[in-house]
């Protein structure tokens, strides 16, 4: 899994939730994202250098 089909796996995931509690949607993807990158080192990683690729 990249980081980017992480993002839009959240997106799709949060996005009902924070309209109906009037949450905001890029400040909860950054929270779950920062869970799973803890959950995940070895994603991390690989999405550290991906990163350095851009």
């Amino acid at each position: 899994m990249t980081l980017e089909e992480k993002v839009k796996e959240l997106y799709n995931e949060l996005k009902p939730k924070c309209q109906t509690e009037g949450l905001n949607l890029n400040w909860e993807i950054h929270k779950a994202l920062r869970r799973f990158r803890k959950e995940h080192p070895d994603l991390d990683d690989l999405w550290a250098r991906e990163a350095e690729g851009l």
